[in-house]
Formats: C-alpha cells, structure tokens, sequence
C-alpha cells in the first residue's frame, strides 16, 4: 500500500549482519549494516546505557555512574 510503513519489518539474517564500524569523533560509532544501509550513529554513553552485560546492569539497578576509562586506569595503577 503506498504511503505506509512497516513498523515491524521482516528482516533476514543477512540485512542485520554487522559488516563495517566506523569511529565518530571520540564519541560514537557508526555501523554498517549487510543490506547496505549505513545511517546513523550510536554514542558510547547509550551503548553503555543499553549494555546488558552484569556489571553495567549492576550499575544502572544502583544508579551508580559509570567509571571512565581515565579513571578506571588510575584505578588500576595506584600506587
């Protein structure tokens, strides 16, 4: 039908199949995708965000702020 949009796509393996990432300034990454589409970018923080390894989940369940990079590494190397 013209003019509609198919808000739950059908999509195969393949057309979700992860085939390029790209770096965006220090702050996101760009994927590119098996069907060709390669729009739109995804910020460290809301991968994070959305991360649902434990610890990640750990940290949002105590509303804990993530550790930095920088501040892990202090972390790890204090003296």
């Amino acid at each position: 039908m013209p003019g509609w949009l198919d808000t739950a796509p059908t999509l195969t393996d393949e057309q979700t199949r992860l085939v390029d990432i790209t770096l965006v300034g220090n702050y996101a990454v760009a994927p590119s995708w098996g069907d060709g589409h390669h729009t739109g970018y995804y910020t460290f923080a809301l991968l994070r965000d959305r991360c649902p390894c434990g610890e990640c989940s750990a940290r949002r369940s105590s509303r804990e702020p993530a550790m930095t990079q920088e501040a892990r590494h202090a972390k790890e190397h204090q003296s």
